[in-house]
């Protein structure tokens, strides 16, 4: 749960663990069913926190800012050591700046945005997908989840939904609310046929 106020004094990011809303198992679910048509799908399980390193929510303004697309190539690498594979896919979270502010959100979250003549609520779901070679790890595609707005007019470069402050939940409430659980399982999944349909239509 994310605000940002006026000033960067109203900013406050609150991270709440929601393993429990099952959300990779469904990501992976609905990429196997669309692929395995074509492919033999299985989904690789690995340690809780193997990809805490990359996790960020940073401005790429922001002087510490890191590209971490050698660190995720390394990572999948690893996990993946032991299988043999032909293509790796790796679903990530990302990043964007909020509208044209200078915040970034990260992932899947509720943004308060909201002042005295304003309510601006929005729930988001920001991710990548890459695609690797399973031999040599190189990058065959990658593709960023984006907003059905057009570029210049969506708040978040992402897929989101603008709600209003009944959904906010209660603070230490994020992760048994079955409203914000329903709603970015459905917001992730709509974002993910497209995806998919792009980086594996053959051409």
């Amino acid at each position: 749960m994310q605000k940002i106020g006026v000033t960067v004094f109203g900013n406050v990011l609150d991270k709440h663990p929601i393993d429990a809303w099952g959300i990779d198992s469904a990501v992976a679910s609905k990429i196997s069913t669309r692929l395995s048509p074509r492919f033999d799908v299985r989904r690789i399980d690995y340690p809780v926190g193997t990809f805490l390193p990359v996790e960020q929510v940073k401005s790429v303004l922001s002087s510490d800012y890191k590209d971490h697309r050698a660190e995720i190539r390394d990572i999948a690498r690893n996990i993946t050591a032991s299988q043999r594979c032909d293509l790796c896919i790796v679903v990530t979270k990302s990043s964007s700046m909020y509208s044209n502010t200078n915040q970034a959100i990260s992932g899947l979250g509720i943004l308060d945005n909201s002042n005295l003549l304003f309510e601006n609520v929005f729930l988001f779901a920001i991710w990548e997908m890459r695609v690797f070679d399973g031999k040599t790890f190189e990058v065959l595609a990658h593709k960023r989840a984006t907003s059905q707005d057009p570029p210049l007019m969506a708040a978040i470069r992402g897929p989101y939904r603008k709600v209003d402050k009944t959904w906010l939940p209660a603070p230490g409430q994020v992760a048994q609310s079955a409203r914000l659980r329903n709603a970015t399982a459905e917001l992730v999944a709509q974002s993910l046929d497209p995806v998919v349909t792009e980086l594996f239509t053959i051409r």
